[in-house]
């Protein structure tokens, strides 16, 4: 799934896809059909320019983009999503671009037993899909260190607007019989960033 062109047909959950929301109502979206490591970089790119609205100031001469949620925030929430998806529900990470905040979603439970409160505060990392993460360590996207919130909510010290909030998602059954799990981002549940 992390080289093969078309994941999806591994598994299903092997894919982002990427709505703009309108209330209930989809705008417009991409499914990003592409080696799963590639969709990481793609899902971020698209965030910063189809799906949310930068506003420009200039310090000088410079021109300084002003996106709405920190690259680090959106790199680590769909990262921790792709390597802690349940691949066996066949239900894909999505990502929910409201007007307001973001949501990144995944199928899939917390990791071993962890509590909310465990990921949220320092812990041991125990991603779902050790393999998985493995490749994006040594690639160098992830630490494996257990410190992805920390460094989520670190990115948006300074932005006195914006803030990531978790909230833990109901259960609910995947598709396939075999398995049952929550929709989450990252590990623990919905993550959102305001604006």
């Amino acid at each position: 799934m992390l080289f093969r062109d078309m994941p999806n047909r591994v598994s299903a959950a092997a894919q982002i896809r990427i709505g703009k929301m309108k209330g209930a109502d989809i705008e417009f979206s991409d499914d990003l059909d592409a080696p799963l490591y590639s969709q990481i970089d793609m899902a971020v790119g698209l965030l910063k320019t189809k799906y949310s609205k930068s506003p420009v100031t200039y310090d000088g001469m410079a021109r300084i983009d002003n996106h709405p949620y920190p690259y680090d925030a959106l790199r680590e929430a769909i990262l921790n999503a792709v390597i802690n998806t349940e691949y066996g529900s066949h239900i894909p990470v999505k990502i929910l671009v409201f007007e307001d905040h973001l949501e990144v979603l995944n199928c899939g439970g917390l990791p071993f037993g962890m509590e909310l409160e465990d990921i949220i505060r320092d812990h041991w990392s125990s991603p779902r899909n050790r393999g998985i993460a493995t490749v994006f360590k040594t690639a160098h996207y992830i630490e494996k260190y257990g410190r992805g919130f920390e460094k989520m909510n670190r990115s948006y010290e300074g932005r006195a607007s914006h803030r990531l909030r978790t909230i833990r998602q109901r259960q609910v059954s995947a598709p396939s019989s075999q398995t049952s799990s929550s929709p989450k981002a990252s590990s623990p549940g919905t993550s959102t960033g305001s604006r």
